[in-house]
């Protein structure tokens, strides 16, 4: 505004008249904006078809997975919740963060990778339950995680692996 200011078209000054159009114009679209609940203007919404966002952010913010993990926090032991997004998810509704000490929270959110993946995060934390948790899904849908099937070939490697390193660590 400081270099608007001082702009001249055919030598008038016509820089001041700009600068204070702007601060009135953006004091006026606040006033608008701050007014349009109890005047019942309908605000666009962005993104169109996703959130409903005041200027402060999303309406319900994080509500959703507050309530889910409010309910797994309710069940006895250790939970691990997968978060399975749709395709059309949108990037800025995130369900997947964890409190700094992880391994010693009630519940830890992962977003669902590769089978392979998922199962070695399940082996990690092989004495909490784990869920499947799809925040896209309508109704949003929260069970129990489904079984990984593995192949004899794979289930009698770990066999074998287990057992070496049972043998390794006595």
């Amino acid at each position: 505004m400081r270099h608007l200011r001082v702009a001249n078209a055919d030598g008038m000054r016509v820089g001041v008249g700009l600068v204070r159009m702007l601060v009135t114009l953006c004091v006026v679209l606040c006033v608008v904006r701050l007014l349009a609940g109890p005047l019942e203007i309908n605000m666009p919404k962005w993104p169109a078809s996703a959130w409903n966002f005041n200027w402060y952010g999303p309406a319900d913010f994080g509500k959703q997975r507050a309530q889910v993990e409010a309910a797994l926090e309710r069940l006895p032991g250790q939970h691990l919740a997968i978060v399975r997004y749709a395709n059309d998810h949108n990037p800025l509704d995130e369900w997947v963060y964890n409190a700094p000490a992880i391994d010693t929270t009630k519940v830890i959110w992962a977003r669902e990778m590769r089978p392979d993946e998922n199962l070695e995060l399940i082996r990690y934390y092989r004495n909490r339950r784990v869920w499947l948790v799809e925040p896209d899904a309508r109704p949003r849908m929260v069970g129990p995680y489904p079984t990984i099937p593995i192949s004899p070939a794979q289930a009698s490697l770990e066999r074998g692996t287990r057992a070496r390193s049972v043998t390794t660590c006595q």
